[in-house]
């Protein structure tokens, strides 16, 4: 069994870049008929366009924090970043967000064109769908993530505000129960690990909207982060330890950010 306890965050990170370039090294179909295509290409560029894996990772952590093995929810950790690669892509269209850029360097819409970009995000989706969809429960809180993302921006398209980021939030529950839900754990330790996610991922909103000039929202999220990091810690002792750590430095980021340099939400 591989044990995240005696992996750095830095390994994990390896860790998941490895998987994640096996699993997209050739087709994204099964039968391999994109193999060297240019969405492979897309997808790849997408992918490996310098993401820094806080969500899988946070997957990976999850699993430590309920004693689970590690190895059996690497699946889960890449499928949470095709997932997450693919919002991305779709989040960056001219019909969305119009984003240029991500991650300092030409969106995949940019140096691919809107089409290939679309089907490139529709092939990481499938994959991601293909791994969640090993386990029932798995793939039901991954559809019950994806139609709060869907909402989500639909509220954003309007021009709304609401009181709780579903975007932010749905993703953030995924990644940190996704893991702990691959190796079977107990579903007390899951319903820790998807309220946390949920208060993370809200702050992980609200510190952006601080940097935005909303004065109000810093000492909301830093409540919210102390009360996952106590929950946590409650139930899981040391083992949460690397997983506080790793919510620690998302908050750290944001601390010691500009506002030319903000930690974006969906990075």
């Amino acid at each position: 069994m591989l044990d995240a306890t005696a992996c750095s965050f830095a390994e994990l990170r390896s860790l998941i870049d490895s998987s994640l370039d096996s699993l997209l090294g050739g087709s994204l179909l099964d039968e391999g008929h994109l193999h060297g295509s240019e969405v492979t290409r897309a997808v790849r560029y997408a992918m490996f366009s310098g993401g820094k894996r806080t969500r899988p990772t946070l997957t990976l952590l999850g699993v430590q924090a309920c004693g689970g093995d590690l190895q059996k929810a690497v699946p889960a950790a890449c499928a949470i970043e095709c997932l997450h690669c693919a919002s991305l892509i779709f989040d960056d269209m001219p019909c969305m967000d119009n984003a240029p850029e991500r991650r300092g360097v030409a969106s995949a819409h940019v140096m691919f064109g809107e089409g290939m970009a679309v089907l490139a995000a529709l092939a990481l989706l499938n994959r991601a769908y293909s791994l969640f969809g090993q386990q029932r429960a798995l793939a039901m809180e991954a559809g019950t993530c994806v139609a709060e993302i869907i909402e989500g921006q639909a509220i954003d398209l309007q021009g709304r505000r609401e009181r709780l980021n579903r975007k932010t939030r749905g993703l953030m529950r995924l990644s940190l129960t996704a893991g702990a839900i691959a190796c079977g754990a107990m579903e007390a330790d899951i319903l820790v690990l998807a309220r946390c996610g949920e208060y993370v991922g809200e702050a992980y909103q609200m510190y952006d909207d601080f940097e935005d000039g909303d004065a109000t929202s810093k000492s909301g999220a830093d409540e919210l982060v102390a009360e996952s990091k106590a929950a946590l810690q409650d139930r899981f002792g040391a083992r949460g330890f690397p997983l506080l750590t790793a919510i620690d430095a998302i908050v750290a980021h944001f601390n010691v950010s500009h506002s030319n340099e903000r930690i974006v939400v969906a990075a």
